[in-house]
């Protein structure tokens, strides 16, 4: 049973959200870090191939989450939060699946994951960044994803 009922209800059933405080919680920042190793997880093992990604899920989905919960979000398996493990676990399996989806309908080609870039921005100078998902399109453009994992 849910610790808080009321809460559970405003929040999954009706899909209300308070979003008068704008910085993220510890559970945003751990969803967000769970899903980002997932995915990764995922792609890179089935070497970016959206096929060989959409096996895996069928097959190993529910080790790799428990895996990634264990190394990157273990506060999701504290009692009190035991409704945002379920929750985040199936919300983040169907992300997935649509994610493949848009790639392949697309004809998007996934090029890496977690991408690092770092260069001289005339303006502002050294420029680094990560990017969650890197992928090349039919004329062999890069197209960027940047996975969102909060409401807020």
């Amino acid at each position: 049973l849910p610790i808080y009922p009321f809460d559970y209800v405003l929040k999954y059933a009706a899909g209300i959200y308070d979003n008068a405080n704008n910085e993220f919680s510890d559970i945003d920042i751990t969803r967000g870090t769970v899903a980002h190793y997932v995915i990764e997880t995922i792609f890179k093992k089935a070497e970016y191939d959206t096929t060989k990604a959409r096996e895996i899920i069928g097959v190993e989905y529910d080790e790799l989450f428990d895996s990634a919960v264990h190394c990157k979000g273990i506060i999701l398996l504290s009692k009190e939060n035991g409704l945002e493990y379920t929750f985040t676990k199936e919300k983040l399996e169907q992300s997935i699946l649509s994610l493949l989806t848009i790639i392949e309908e697309n004809k998007l080609t996934p090029y890496e994951c977690e991408a690092e870039i770092e260069c001289e921005l005339e303006d502002i100078g050294k420029f680094e960044a990560k990017i969650d998902m890197l992928l090349k399109n039919s004329d062999g453009d890069f197209v960027i994803f940047d996975f969102k994992c909060s409401v807020q």
